[in-house]
């Protein structure tokens, strides 16, 4: 997966928070949404077209071209006007990331919000309507959570609200103690190598 820096990030953001407004107002978000996410899902399953659409050598027009070809009244001009401004504008590579910046920004609108969290065993089913009430309360919107098991997770869980990570495992402990050891032995040892210095003058 692409690596994505901040302004790629940012400019994506710009894009979805532009297709987001217009579809509020007309009742359209979600519809848009899934439109894309198919459209998403399409590029990942065609390496050819997802080439095709990222592709520095191919020629704006004639993607531009290609696109209202393939799509003109196959899905909603909304879209499909949004994907040829990105070609215009050489930004059409973004939007797999418009697309997670619209989702993002949805879940907002909507007072929703996934939150991952990461555990060394899976979840017991029982205790998931208490988790989701708990992490609801803190993120101040109803959470949705996707569960990840890492067996190296020892002990604890990761809870990660969009940026902002709370990790409460040992092994995060482990590393802080031992860190802590490390640097204390550190000092120690550079206080001796002082003593030895002292006395050999």
């Amino acid at each position: 997966m692409p690596i994505v820096d901040d302004i790629a990030i940012a400019i994506a953001r710009v894009y979805a928070g532009a297709l987001l407004d217009s579809a509020l107002s007309e009742g359209k978000a979600d519809d848009l949404f899934d439109e894309m996410a198919d459209l998403l899902a399409y590029t990942r399953k065609d390496p050819g077209f997802a080439g095709f659409l990222s592709s520095p050598a191919v020629d704006d027009d004639d993607r531009h071209a290609v696109l209202d070809r393939l799509f003109r009244g196959r899905m909603s001009d909304r879209l499909l006007n949004a994907l040829q401004v990105m070609n215009d504008k050489r930004r059409i590579a973004l939007f797999p990331q418009v697309v997670e910046e619209y989702r993002l920004a949805l879940e907002r609108h909507k007072g929703e919000v996934d939150v991952r969290v990461t555990t060394a065993v899976p979840f017991p089913a029982r205790l998931r309507a208490r988790l989701e009430e708990v992490l609801g309360a803190l993120s101040g919107r109803q959470a949705r959570v996707i569960e990840v098991v890492d067996e190296t997770a020892i002990g604890g869980m990761v809870v990660q609200i969009e940026d902002e990570k709370f990790d409460a495992t040992v092994r995060r402990h482990l590393r802080q103690l031992r860190d802590d050891l490390i640097d204390r032995a550190s000092r120690e040892i550079h206080g001796r190598k002082e003593y030895f210095q002292d006395v050999q003058t």
